[in-house]
């Protein structure tokens, strides 16, 4: 169970090569799921409308697309002229 850091899977992937391990990767994305949650918080009001986006940011990460939905995150707080406690949430959920 990893985190879905591409080093970590990258030196999981060589120490079993190394050994001859089989090897099964399961990423925990759980965590992801919730930062997802409270940045679409930050943007609608509407759960339908939170929803959508989750599950489309959702498959984007699960697709290899992350960079693409932070970069989004922070196109879209910059047009929207975030202050105080939204944009700290933002900030903070994008780091982590």
């Amino acid at each position: 169970l990893v985190d879905g850091d591409k080093k970590q899977i990258k030196y999981l992937e060589k120490y079993a090569k190394k050994r001859r391990l089989k090897l099964t990767i399961v990423c925990d994305f759980i965590h992801v799921l919730e930062y997802l949650w409270k940045i679409s918080h930050v943007f609608f009001d509407e759960f339908n409308t939170k929803q959508s986006w989750v599950k489309e940011r959702l498959k984007w990460i699960l697709n290899g697309k992350s960079s693409l939905v932070a970069a989004g995150a922070r196109r879209s707080a910059t047009r929207k002229k975030l202050t105080g406690k939204k944009k700290e949430t933002l900030e903070k959920k994008r780091r982590n």
